[in-house]
């Protein structure tokens, strides 16, 4: 994920003073609301786990997803302490954090899209779901998501030619101006922008059969209601992210990037990790 920071010119003492008091807020509500809402996932997180009802193969997604968005989360939170000490504290802390923060990023798309591939099996051809997702394949499958993209960008981003960066005077994590820095950024937009397209087209089938074809639903009243609070959970993050995503490519374009620009980006990337569990919560009454 990036933006692109604006220059600053000199300022004077006032000016300076009243950077300083922005920062101050700016880090304070970052910091907060990065609090809250990592709290609230993991409560919600560890409430899935325990869980003896929360088996099937979606609930192990989420969880993974869960833990995906809480550590986003995590490091949303030291960009706020960033920003109140106006100190990245350390270059390599920075680093490795920021490398967990992107990884992350694109691993919960990922976790997404098998979220979406689960919705379209089990509702469209739910006689083969426990052929699919067994015990074996759901593991292999979180496994490999894991390595890939988690584990491959976090490693990318520790080599010296690319990192992201949290720019204090702009309110905003980055890539920096390294050689891979450009390629990096690439990547990740055309693998999300790839796995959106992808959670779009397992989901279209879905929705037709759900309010077109009912007798594709799985029989029985109380799995049928279970299946579509999953199914319209795993929908409702679809479309955030696909709104996140709009909003990082878009803003570029449609508005002109001031600080308070990257607030607004850097908060709905803060946000993101408190759908998940909202969803659950709104969804599991």
């Amino acid at each position: 994920m990036n933006t692109t920071a604006i220059p600053q010119p000199e300022a004077t003492s006032i000016e300076a003073s009243s950077r300083d008091q922005l920062q101050l807020f700016i880090g304070i509500f970052y910091f907060v609301l990065s609090v809250v809402i990592l709290i609230f996932n993991l409560t919600v997180q560890y409430t899935i786990a325990e869980s003896q009802d929360l088996t099937a193969p979606a609930y192990h997604i989420m969880l993974n997803l869960g833990v995906l968005l809480w550590l986003q989360v995590f490091v949303q939170a030291f960009g706020g302490l960033f920003s109140i000490s106006h100190s990245i504290f350390h270059f390599w802390f920075m680093k490795i954090i920021g490398a967990v923060l992107n990884s992350c990023w694109v691993g919960s798309i990922a976790f997404t899209l098998l979220l979406a591939f689960n919705r379209f099996v089990v509702v469209c051809f739910p006689s083969k779901a426990d052929k699919i997702f067994t015990s074996f394949n759901l593991n292999l499958m979180i496994g490999l998501l894991w390595i890939w993209p988690v584990a491959s960008f976090f490693v990318m981003y520790l080599t010296p030619f690319t990192t992201m960066r949290y720019a204090i005077s702009e309110f905003v994590w980055s890539h920096d101006k390294g050689p891979w820095s450009p390629v990096m950024e690439d990547c990740e937009v055309f693998s999300i922008i790839a796995m959106i397209a992808l959670c779009a087209i397992f989901y279209i089938p879905v929705f037709y059969n759900l309010f077109m074809m009912k007798k594709k639903m799985l029989s029985g009243k109380v799995a049928s209601v279970s299946e579509r609070r999953v199914l319209f959970h795993g929908m409702s993050i679809f479309g955030y992210n696909f709104l996140l995503m709009f909003v990082f490519a878009a803003h570029k374009f449609l508005f002109t990037n001031t600080r308070w620009t990257f607030v607004v980006v850097n908060t709905l990337w803060i946000l993101n990790s408190g759908i998940n569990p909202s969803l659950y919560l709104i969804f599991n009454k």
